[in-house]
């Protein structure tokens, strides 16, 4: 029975031994994803700050309301942009999905965002034809 006992208590040190060492590589691999996280997130939530403050603009030409924002998460799969709009006055803005605007909004919402783009970035999401 002492046989088995040391037995097992050299199975379970080697066992937490094994723990640490996972969990410092596990440590320095988390380290590693925040120091890189913190090279480009500041530029991110810069550029969608931006893009939100001509996205608002546009939104309060039409008199409505709306703004985007960047959800953050420790999964990256779940980070987004989320855009907020409010069409009706006396409504709560409600993140832009089927359920809560019309086809019609959200196509509003959608080519507004995209109008955004360009006068901050080069990027253009659309072409122009001259006829």
């Amino acid at each position: 029975a002492r046989v088995r006992y040391q037995q097992r208590e050299g199975e379970i040190e080697n066992l937490r031994e094994k723990q640490a060492r996972r969990k410092d590589v596990q440590d320095s691999k988390s380290d590693a994803i925040e120091a890189i996280k913190t090279k480009w997130l500041p530029g991110l939530k810069e550029m969608v700050d931006k893009i939100s403050v001509i996205y608002t603009k546009f939104f309060a030409e039409i008199d409505c309301e709306a703004a985007i924002k960047l959800r953050e998460d420790v999964d990256f799969d779940k980070c987004a942009l989320e855009i907020h709009v409010q069409f009706r006055r006396g409504m709560a803005m409600k993140q832009l999905d089927a359920n809560a605007q019309s086809g019609g909004e959200r196509s509003v919402a959608t080519m507004l965002y995209l109008l955004c783009l360009p006068r901050r970035h080069n990027v253009v999401p659309y072409f122009e034809f001259v006829v």
